[in-house]
């Protein structure tokens, strides 16, 4: 499928790229993803959904390097949140996050190549992880973006900002992570490095070796939020958890909440408290202060509970 026209958004949908426009003809079995994508099904036909707290989402597609990434902002302020989404995710799994995040503070979701709106990455085939990190920087010069970022990542996305914040330490002020992946604490298994799946492929052995190096954060606000409904196995379910408290000691400031009525997508199933997660950090950066005490915010009447300071 080519590029779409002027106001469409290329999407994939019931597993077939297409392009988004409002008066189009859907299917309503679809809508949670066309949700995804900033639209809806209403009576048989597109509608665009409404936006938070009046601010406009903008959509650019900026090149970096001989291919466009899709980037979408929203929102006024500093220091803009940067959501970095999940395997084979484009920045559209964040639509319920962002437009309340964008009452805050400015906040942008972006496709990685070859997903939602982004061009294929040229040349094409698995590049090296280190190179998603090297494309978001680039493109986010190239966007003007300006810094300090507030990263957050859900999944795999948590393991991308927490390697941009090693490559580039003075362009990251905090981070949250939803549900991230460890990657990063250890070296690498002896066989662990191609990563693949339905949209996207990657080598990580080498970015993971890097980040397990020196994986601190030093004082940087950081919040880490962890599901509740288990997933996986009772074994594997408490190795998560080790994780995810071994993640949350990487900063000397932060904290560790476990979303009780989430599985791994906290950001689809309680985006109230990924939308706060994102405000704390937010505040303790533009204020210049530590984050609160877990049990002082309202992240524990969001379904959460605290497991941290």
């Amino acid at each position: 499928m080519g590029a779409c026209g002027s106001g469409a958004t290329a999407a994939v949908i019931g597993g077939k790229r297409t392009c988004l426009k409002p008066g189009r003809p859907c299917k309503t079995r679809f809508d949670r993803q066309y949700r995804r994508n900033g639209f809806r099904c209403y009576r048989g036909r597109l509608t665009r959904l409404a936006t938070g707290g009046g601010s406009p989402l903008v959509l650019r597609r900026i090149d970096v390097g001989g291919y466009r990434l899709a980037i979408r902002c929203q929102g006024k302020g500093s220091p803009t949140v940067i959501l970095e989404s999940g395997f084979d995710n484009g920045g559209n799994a964040w639509f319920l996050v962002q437009p309340k995040t964008a009452r805050t503070t400015r906040v942008c979701s972006y496709d990685r190549a070859g997903l939602g709106a982004s061009d294929p990455r040229k040349p094409p085939g698995p590049p090296p992880a280190s190179r998603i990190v090297e494309e978001l920087h680039t493109l986010l010069s190239r966007a003007r973006i300006a810094t300090p970022y507030v990263l957050a990542g859900h999944s795999y996305g948590a393991f991308f900002a927490r390697l941009y914040t090693k490559r580039y330490p003075d362009e990251v002020a905090g981070l949250v992570t939803v549900d991230g992946s460890p990657l990063g604490l250890d070296p690498a298994p002896p066989d662990a490095d191609l990563v693949q799946g339905q949209g996207e492929a990657y080598y990580v052995a080498a970015a993971n070796d890097e980040l397990a190096a020196a994986p601190g954060l030093g004082s940087r606000p950081l919040i880490v939020l962890t599901r509740g409904r288990a997933e996986l196995s009772p074994e594997l379910e408490t190795s998560w958890l080790q994780d995810q408290i071994r993640v949350s000691h990487l900063s000397n400031d932060s904290l560790l909440v476990r979303v009780d009525n989430s599985g791994h997508g906290i950001q689809e199933e309680n985006p109230d408290i990924v939308v706060e997660a994102l405000r704390q950090a937010v505040i303790a950066v533009r204020k210049g202060v530590p984050l609160p005490p877990c049990t002082g915010t309202t992240l524990p009447h969001l379904a959460g509970t605290c497991l941290g300071s």
